[in-house]
C-alpha cells in the first residue's frame, strides 16, 4: 500500500535576468515568506549585489547564505558546496 505520508521536498530555484529586473527582490520576498517555516536559502551571487539589498528585509540572513561569485569557477565550487550542504540536510 502507498503511504499516505507526505515528505518534504528540496527546491532548486534559478532566477535569470539581466540588471534592475528584480531577480534579487524575488529570491528575498520568497525567503521572508519561507524561512520562517524552515527554508534554506543558498543564493550564488554573480552580480555582487545580494548583501547590499538584504538590509531591505531584516531578518532574512538567518535563512539566506550568499557567495559572491565573479567567474565560472567560483560558481562551479559554490554549486558543488550548496549541493553539499543539502545532501547532509
Amino acid at each position: 500500500m502507498p503511504s499516505t505520508k507526505r515528505r518534504a521536498r528540496k527546491e532548486r530555484i534559478l532566477v535569470y535576468g539581466g540588471p534592475g529586473s528584480g531577480k534579487t527582490l524575488a529570491w528575498m520576498r520568497l525567503a521572508k515568506k519561507f524561512g520562517p517555516k524552515g527554508a534554506t536559502f543558498y543564493v550564488i551571487d554573480t552580480e555582487v549585489g545580494a548583501f547590499n539589498s538584504m538590509d531591505e528585509f531584516p531578518g532574512i540572513e538567518e535563512y539566506v547564505e550568499v557567495w559572491e561569485c565573479i567567474d565560472f569557477d567560483q560558481i562551479k565550487r559554490s554549486e558543488e558546496h550548496t549541493s553539499e550542504l543539502q545532501s547532509h540536510s
